[in-house]
């Protein structure tokens, strides 16, 4: 049996329309469900009658994020006594600073003042074997022998003989959660 014209002509109507709606189709948004009816993120939860959507991650609770906290330490020294205060736990410079010169007023000496005031750095004082007030010598670096180093170094160039650290500390950061 022979196709008409119609029939052909119909055929090819009918494959246009069919080729039509994918091609529509392929352009209509759709949304994934990744739990059925429930958008990312959530998961079905209810019953007959009452649907509903939750949260997924079982409601346990975000851990904290870290934080670091680095304290203040500081040097403080007589220029005509052989008098040190030290500080080094305190959160605030200030704090740092007037701990040290209240440590070092406390020796005895009127006239103390900060040489040095430190925070995620080492310090280290040196002194020669008979130390003066004008000996006490300061150094200060990222690491604690670069400190011991400097601070020694510079006491050797004033000419005063072999120096020795008497005082040597780090301020690093500290986890606090």
């Amino acid at each position: 049996m022979m196709e008409s014209d119609s029939d052909k002509e119909k055929c090819v109507l009918e494959r246009l329309i069919f080729m039509a709606t994918l091609v529509a189709f392929a352009f209509l948004p759709f949304t994934a469900r990744a739990e059925g009816r429930c958008p990312p993120g959530q998961f079905p939860v209810g019953g007959p009658g009452m649907l509903g959507c939750a949260p997924t991650g079982g409601g346990a609770p975000s851990p904290l994020a870290e934080a670091w906290t680095a304290p203040w330490g500081a040097i403080a020294t007589s220029p005509t006594q052989l008098a040190m205060g030290v500080s080094n736990t305190q959160n605030r410079k200030r704090r740092a600073e007037r701990e040290a010169l209240d440590q070092c007023k406390r020796s005895g000496a009127k006239d103390c003042v900060i040489r040095v005031s430190y925070q995620n750095s080492c310090v280290a004082v040196a002194s020669p074997p008979e130390p003066t007030p004008q000996h006490l010598i300061v150094g200060r670096a990222f690491t604690l022998e670069n400190a011991i180093t400097t601070a020694t170094a510079e006491c050797f160039l004033q000419g005063v003989g072999e120096c020795k650290v008497g005082y040597s500390d780090c301020s690093v950061a500290v986890r606090i959660r």
